[in-house]
């Protein structure tokens, strides 16, 4: 049995946050980040930046959309991951820096590696329906990883089958912890 961690935003009531908006037709593919192929160079250029002013930016920065907006501490941390060559960070584009003076700081994570691991007879699942009624995860009560899916060598991945969920190794959340971070908690995932 492994433990591995699920990131989990939490932030402060009075930290910054980064409103992002876009026009579909402009993106296209709004989970670009999330997928196994690598992100387009102008993926982010694509989107409209406005924010909610505080002096208070946390190290995860609180922002409207999904994204993994992660300070430069945290982002030496995730190149210390052995599977690096599966993530990208990628600079948040010089229009939003005039935004706070720390943006050009911060970088937003993509990790391309997908493993599919769900346990899905142990895992208790909240399922949706899609349009041509194929079901999927919407969320998880409990995730229950298969440990014998996953490479032991990978510190940082997505779960194929809620790809919105990046997981982390005890080794990884450990090297966060130490940091004190803000702007997120642990959610605690057990593979068996």
């Amino acid at each position: 049995m492994r433990t591995y961690f699920g990131i989990n935003r939490k932030f402060a009531s009075n930290a910054f946050k980064l409103m992002v908006d876009y026009d579909l037709d402009e993106v296209g593919d709004t989970l670009a980040l999330m997928r196994s192929q690598p992100t387009p160079k102008d993926f982010l250029d694509k989107f409209e930046y406005t924010c909610r002013q505080s002096p208070v930016l946390e190290d995860m920065l609180g922002h409207s959309l999904g994204w993994l907006i992660l300070s430069e501490r945290l982002a030496d941390v995730v190149r210390q991951c052995s599977n690096f060559q599966d993530v990208e960070l990628h600079y948040l584009p010089e229009k939003v820096w005039p935004l706070h003076p720390s943006l050009e700081q911060y970088r937003v994570l993509s990790v391309k590696k997908e493993v599919k691991c769900v346990d899905e007879e142990k895992s208790d699942i909240l399922w949706s329906s899609g349009s041509s009624g194929s079901r999927y995860i919407n969320s998880f009560r409990e995730c229950i990883l298969k440990e014998s899916c996953i490479p032991d060598d990978l510190d940082m991945f997505r779960i194929e089958e809620y790809p919105v969920m990046v997981v982390i190794s005890s080794r990884m959340a450990m090297k966060f912890a130490e940091l004190y971070p803000t702007g997120f908690v642990f959610e605690k995932i057990t593979a068996v």
